[in-house]
């Protein structure tokens, strides 16, 4: 009789330990919750972008993310992966099971990237930048210019000359700087590149002339200014040819381009802001929704 009680008595055992087991997975052993944000892209910051990324994670019993995916891009890359990179090292508690896959339910986080620029705070001083910057930068930077006396027809002549000298010594150094932070265009002509720049000096189209000219290897940008009216592009040149007789035709070349049309004045750059002086915030919700 004795052994029979203990034959019942001891699946009943059994069974209790295992919950307790079970318990004490699911809950007091499981770390605490750790959901340090994401580590701002410096660039991005420093230009005032940002956005918001929505992420669907996997966890294990106790909340450690398991996989994270993209739901929803902010539009940019960078920011993206500063999210994902930091969810792969999220702990959120314990989670429920779902009775019918009898694993963590997946949830979804938004990323939130913001920055916090407050006009007062923002002290109007140049910020430390990747592009190297010639005493002119600041300068430039104000897009001012006068505009030449319209044609009979409205338009601008297609060259104005610009105040301010390139901001490169060489070619060599235009072709270096133009790859590593401009966007190359697609041309028809060979030995003829173009690129667009924009950044916190203004936006400029350049020009790299390599083959085809007697004046090669030369580069001229052109940069949009305006007068407080209209806004029209400034052209400044670089030579690289090796007779000077041969840059001469380089002036030619562009006093003799067509005719531009007057634009819309452009909006003044925002004031620059020091990494010191920007203010960002991450937000990662304490609460989640299923995807």
């Amino acid at each position: 009789m004795a052994s029979q009680r203990t034959a019942l008595m001891f699946p009943l055992w059994l069974l209790c330990v295992t919950n307790a087991v079970q318990a004490a997975t699911s809950g007091s052993i499981c770390p605490a919750p750790d959901r340090q944000p994401p580590v701002y892209p410096q660039a991005l910051m420093k230009h005032g972008v940002g956005g918001v990324t929505v992420l669907v994670l996997s966890l294990d019993r106790c909340g450690h993310v398991t996989e994270a995916s993209i739901e929803k891009s902010s539009g940019y890359d960078e920011l993206d992966a500063a999210a994902v990179s930091a969810a792969r090292n999220w702990t959120l508690g314990p989670q429920p099971i779902d009775r019918k896959t009898r694993q963590p339910e997946r949830v979804r986080v938004p990323v939130n990237f913001t920055i916090d620029e407050s006009p007062q705070d923002i002290p109007d001083y140049a910020l430390p930048s990747d592009r190297p910057r010639d005493a002119h930068f600041m300068a430039r930077r104000q897009m001012r210019l006068q505009a030449p006396p319209a044609m009979p027809d409205g338009k601008l002549p297609g060259y104005v000359a610009d105040t301010f000298p390139i901001g490169v010594a060489t070619v060599a150094e235009a072709v270096a700087m133009l790859e590593k932070y401009g966007r190359r265009q697609p041309t028809l002509v060979e030995g003829v590149d173009e690129y667009f720049l924009g950044d916190t000096e203004g936006f400029s189209r350049w020009t790299v002339l390599s083959a085809g000219f007697k004046f090669a290897p030369s580069v001229y940008r052109m940069r949009l200014v305006a007068d407080g009216r209209n806004g029209f592009f400034a052209t400044s040149a670089l030579c690289g040819a090796a007779e000077r007789e041969d840059c001469a035709g380089l002036d030619r070349y562009l006093r003799s381009q067509p005719p531009q049309t007057a634009m819309p004045a452009p909006p003044m750059l925002p004031k620059l802001i020091p990494s010191s002086a920007a203010r960002h915030t991450i937000s990662v919700p304490n609460q989640f929704k299923k995807p």
